[in-house]
Parts: structure tokens; sequence; C-alpha cells
């Protein structure tokens, strides 16, 4: 039987499937009565069903932006065709973070549960570095001279993620496979609006000069998963999910593509009502850019990784 205990630690496992995803759920190998009891003393006695509020943190990410390394093969197909030559670049893994609050909430027979999640703190940068040689007449008198130029693009993002999550679990047919009494299924959808700013500063003998640009566009992921837990103790849980999807985009000519995403985790109770996560997440989508105004392609892969630190309530 199931334990209104759990709410909380449900609640974080579905939410998490699409955003920087946290899994904890409902389920219990052996000793479930023992871990479900204890919890259920911790959590207490939720009449309606469960409402939870609280707070995440993806920190410290790891963030390979497909968008930044398109940028840069661009970049260096529009100097090659200026006349520009031994073109050389390097793309730099960017870093920042994503923070928002957490709400949710579960029904009185823990069969499903639901989340908004408005992540709406965030900062992430990421840099070009290059050089070039080019041809220059530095003296007027008709004779070119070899001149390396350098270049530098940092990009400053900003990033909000509206994530909404629907979990079904299927407790109720373990009968028929013993093991889906840990489990669960994750609908769920990301909105994402992104800002990128772009700073590209060129250097060329004693010569300097910076040119920014930026751009707006907006993402729809849909996602699809599966998540399984497995209590160690009676004050915590460990937990996988994973999850596909399609990613649209809007505002920018990019073909939509497919999805992935994983997290393992840790969840421990500290206190009456309270459970913290920690966690560790990876997603990836492809990304093919048709830019304006040619005829050519660019495809990259968009990759972020990193630890999740989550803290949540239950009332």
């Amino acid at each position: 039987m199931l334990r209104k205990a759990c709410a909380i630690v449900n609640i974080l496992a579905f939410f998490f499937l699409i955003q920087p995803a946290n899994a904890a759920d409902e389920l219990s190998p052996a000793g479930f009565d023992k871990w479900m009891g204890t919890l259920e003393h911790k959590v207490g006695e939720l009449g309606g069903g469960t409402f939870i509020v609280g707070t995440k943190v993806w920190y410290e990410t790891t963030w390979d932006s497909a968008l930044l390394n398109i940028y840069d093969q661009f970049l260096s197909d529009t100097l090659a065709e200026g006349g520009f030559y031994n073109i050389e670049s390097k793309t730099y893994s960017g870093s920042g973070y994503l923070a928002g609050p957490v709400l949710g909430y579960q029904s009185r027979d823990r069969r499903w549960s639901f989340s908004f999640a408005p992540m709406v703190t965030s900062h992430f940068s990421q840099e070009i570095k290059g050089s070039v040689l080019m041809d220059l007449d530095l003296c007027s008198n008709g004779i070119l001279i070899p001149v390396t130029g350098n270049m530098e693009t940092v990009v400053d993002v900003t990033r909000r993620d509206y994530d909404f999550a629907f979990s079904y679990s299927l407790n109720q047919f373990k009968d028929r496979l013993s093991f889906l009494e840990y489990c669960k299924l994750f609908l769920g959808l990301k909105y994402q609006d992104i800002s990128y700013d772009f700073t590209l500063t060129t250097q060329v003998a004693i010569f300097e000069e910076s040119s920014t640009e930026g751009f707006d566009f907006k993402v729809y992921n849909p996602t699809v998963g599966f998540g399984f837990v497995f209590p160690v103790s009676e004050d915590i849980v460990t937990g996988v999910q994973g999850g596909i999807g399609l990613t649209h985009f809007s505002g920018i000519n990019v073909d939509t593509s497919f999805a992935f995403n994983f997290e393992a985790n840790v969840s421990i109770v500290p206190l009456d009502k309270l459970v913290v996560q920690f966690g560790y997440r990876f997603q990836k989508f492809a990304f093919k850019l048709h830019p304006s105004g040619t005829t050519n392609s660019y495809s990259s892969n968009d990759t972020t990784y990193g630890p999740t630190l989550t803290a949540v309530y239950s009332f």
C-alpha cells in the first residue's frame, strides 16, 4: 500500500524529468513498510492530498551551446569567403546556473501528480577565440603584407524555463509486473524564453573594433519519460529517471529535433515535512540552423550537464 508520506518525493520525481530533473518516487523494495511508516510519521497525514513548495538550483552547470558552435562555423565560412585564410578558432565550454521556485500537488490516492516550476533566474556565458591571416597594404605602396587578426566572441545568455509536468503511478499494475510498484510515467512541457547577446572583438595590428548583436527565441519541448527509485535507509532514497521529447523552435529557423535527458539523485528527509535532494542532470538535443541569406545549413548538439540542489516543504 502506498503512503501519503511519499508525496513530496513523488512530485519532485516527475517535475525534474523535464527540467534539471531530480527523481525520487514513492517506491520501495523489501523494507517498504518500515520506510513508509517512518516517512509517514515525519511528513504526517494530509487529508485532501499533498502540496509542496520550495526551490531548485542547477548550479556549476557546464553548457556546450549548439548555437555558439554554429556561430563559430558560420563566422569561419564568412571570413573564408571574404579572402581571409589560416582561420583557426576554438569554442570553449560555457558555465552558468538556473534557479527558481517549485510548486506541486499530489492526489490523495497518490496515483497522479502535477507540478509547475518557473525557473526564471539564470545566467550563462561562453566564448570563442580565434585568429586569421589577411593580406593588407599597410604602407599604401601596393605591397600586400600578411597580418594576423585576433578575434574573441563572448556570449551572455539569459534563459527562463517554465516547466509543467504530470505523472501517473504504475503501482496499481504491480500484480502483473512486481517492479512496477516502484515506477511512474511522466508527461511534461518545457517552455523556454532565451536571449543571446554576442560581443565580437577583432584586433588587427594596433587596431581594435568591437560589435554587438542580440536576438531572442522560444523553445517548446514536450517530453515523456520513466522513473524508478530505491530507498537505501529510513531517511535516504536514491533515484534515476530519463525522458525523450521533441524540441520545437520559434523565432529562429531551426529544425524540430529530438531531445534526451537523464538524472540520478539522492533524497534525504532531515526534518519533518522537509525533503532535500542532490542530483546530477544531463540533457542534450540536436540543433540544425538555416541562416538567412545563405543556402548553407549548420548542425551541432546542445548539451548541458551539472549538479542540482532542491529543497521543498509539504503541507
